[in-house]
């Protein structure tokens, strides 16, 4: 009988264990790996937060100069619009002119020829040139050259005022040559010092077309 009880003791045990075990795999230790998984998944936020934060701070950082980046951008195309603006450039010819305290005789303007871009002189060895790669951003198709020459007169030192602003005026002018012509009193002796010279400027100034303005022709 004792034996009897003891095996009944013994099975009870065993069952009691055995329903431990099972309650742990079915309820206890899923909501763990459960936990485990949702601990994971937070700290993975966390990391993606923070590769969000950092690239939040660096577009900040970038974007701290965008009004003087514009500006700067504004400036330059001003400097290099994309159309010719000959009547704007006149006009601020005329500006400068008055301050240097000259007289503007005549502005000539040749037509707009198209840049040229350097011919890369091929070196022995070297590989052949990519015919299939994207052309320069500044090519003959959009960017151009026009012939100014400008006509004033007054004293040297204006003319070389003149000429120095020129070069630092709104638009972009690169002067090429400067002639002047001395003047000479009534009487044939040097008149440098006092006298109105009468000088030539040459130069160009520069056009570059928005890629986006140019259409490509119909096919025939």
């Amino acid at each position: 009988m004792r034996s009897g009880n003891g095996i009944w003791v013994a099975g009870s045990a065993i069952l009691a264990v055995a329903i431990v075990v099972l309650g742990w795999f079915l309820g206890v230790s899923p909501r763990l790996t459960d936990a485990d998984t949702a601990r994971q998944a937070v700290e993975a936020a966390k990391a993606q937060n923070q590769i969000h934060e950092a690239e939040l701070e660096a577009l900040r950082t970038r974007f701290a100069d965008i009004d003087s980046i514009r500006a700067e951008a504004a400036d330059l195309a001003a400097a290099v619009p994309a159309v010719d603006d000959l009547a704007a450039f006149i006009r601020e010819l005329t500006q400068q002119a008055e301050r240097s305290s000259l007289s503007i005789d005549g502005v000539t303007t040749g037509d707009p020829v198209a840049y040229v871009p350097p011919v890369e002189t091929p070196v022995d060895g070297a590989p052949a040139p990519d015919s299939t790669a994207a052309p320069a951003p500044i090519n003959s198709t959009n960017f151009f050259l026009i012939p100014i020459t400008i006509s004033v007169s007054g004293k040297y030192s204006d003319v070389l005022q003149f000429s120095s602003e020129l070069q630092s005026g709104t638009r972009l002018f690169f002067e090429s040559g400067v002639a002047a012509t001395k003047p000479v009193a009534t009487d044939g002796a040097d008149d440098t010092a006092t006298g109105q010279y009468t000088a030539t400027l040459d130069g160009l100034v520069f056009v570059l077309i928005d890629p986006a303005a140019i259409t490509a022709a119909p096919a025939p």
